[in-house]
């Protein structure tokens, strides 16, 4: 087997806890720290409480951990006091390379306090609350370590290994590369095993997240509308976003990633009751329900309908919309029937649809360059584990 040479691995951000970059980028969401302060400032004819080079690095991970604590202190006072609701931000531990210091705390505490009383976001919430503390102990530990103090090195990063064990579902055979990386020996890793450490370290969090996600709502629905326990049965015991992730097509040398968005829309169209007779909405009508707005997107004499059908063929075919078009869509959906309860259940669901996508093609990008189809295999292992997330979170639950 050939062996992957050079190794890095990043130590300042976990399994247990992506880049909040990232999960922004997943989402679609364009927005980021400098610009929620700069628009807050507009809005309230103020100054921004730092210089703009300064506000800029705050948006970086890397950069992030260059603003002095004063500075950073001045930024969270100022979305503290001007930010809607008079939402409540923490402000941000020692900086020592986490994740955390992007946005996840802030973000926990601003979707607290906007998620009040929705019970379905609890179990997320709960759960990122608890890797960014795992995730701080962690770093805690192998911070600072002397690499070249073999014993103090070993035993910081024994417990690294130690931790993603106890606290993620990653596959025993993943942690070999974590193992041999570090021990340092890099020239043993295969590609292989560096494709399994890529994929399911990637997708731990973000299966676990959806997971919880996902039960979070079939508990409200299950409270709110105990009819569809009977009509939905396969819903509340092996949920919902399972079926729209399809593993890789493997056939010859010829690999095919599935889009799990279209899947989504199919769903849509057939499963969910749309309409009272529960037939199947056609394409056309389902692009119908595509929120535009007629000087801005079309020209040339397109007309709307036209415009319609041809987003719903890009949608169809991975040109994701954004969540302000998509939130539109379903609430054009849903309402055209009089059904307003579960606007936000199915667009929740479907961003969750979305960001997946999203990551299985950068994993799959990622993988390109390996040019093997064992590594494909494997992302292919990776992606059917979603079920196995879903059960284990909800036997947790359960047991609670």
């Amino acid at each position: 087997m050939e062996k992957r040479q050079g190794l890095t691995l990043e130590t300042n951000c976990t399994p247990l806890l992506p880049r909040f970059e990232e999960l922004q980028q997943l989402l679609g969401l364009k927005t980021s720290l400098a610009a929620v302060v700069l628009k807050l400032a507009n809005e309230h004819n103020v100054q921004i409480p730092v210089s703009r080079a300064t506000l800029f690095k705050l948006n970086s991970l890397d950069q992030a951990q260059g603003v002095s604590a004063g500075s950073r202190g001045k930024v969270l006072e100022f979305l503290h006091q001007y930010s809607p609701a008079n939402v409540s931000f923490s402000a941000p531990k020692q900086p020592n390379g986490g994740a955390a210091e992007t946005g996840w705390v802030a973000t926990v505490s601003c979707l607290k306090k906007a998620k009040n009383n929705c019970s379905e976001w609890q179990f997320a919430l709960e759960f990122i609350a608890q890797r960014i503390e795992l995730e701080d102990s962690l770093l805690k530990h192998i911070s600072g370590t002397d690499v070249h103090n073999n014993a103090a090195f070993c035993k910081a990063y024994k417990f690294y290994a130690c931790t993603l064990e106890k606290n993620t579902l990653l596959p025993s055979n993943t942690l070999i590369f974590i193992n041999k990386y570090f021990a340092k020996q890099t020239a043993d890793i295969t590609y292989e095993e560096l494709a399994s450490w890529l994929c399911h370290s990637r997708l731990d969090f973000y299966f676990s997240l959806v997971a919880l996600l996902e039960l979070g709502w079939l508990e409200r629905l299950r409270a709110e509308s105990p009819a569809l326990v009977e009509s939905k049965p396969t819903w509340f015991k092996s949920g919902i976003i399972g079926s729209f992730i399809k593993p890789l097509r493997i056939d010859g040398h010829t690999v095919e990633l599935y889009d799990s968005f279209k899947l989504f829309l199919d769903w849509l169209a057939s499963d969910i009751g749309t309409n009272p007779t529960n037939r199947q909405i056609s394409k056309a009508k389902l692009a119908s329900f595509i929120p535009l707005n007629n000087d801005q997107e079309t020209a040339n004499g397109y007309s709307l309908d036209e415009k319609k059908k041809d987003l719903l063929k890009s949608w169809r075919n991975g040109q994701l919309p954004s969540p302000e078009k998509f939130h539109g869509f379903i609430s054009n959906l849903r309402s055209s029937n009089n059904h307003t309860t579960d606007i936000q259940f199915l667009t929740d669901m479907g961003m969750a649809v979305m960001g997946l996508d999203r990551l299985f093609a950068d994993i799959f990008k990622t993988l390109e360059q390996f040019q093997s189809l064992e590594c494909y295999k494997i992302f292919r292992c990776s992606m059917s584990r979603y079920s196995e997330y879903f059960k284990h979170f909800q036997a947790v639950k359960s047991a609670t």
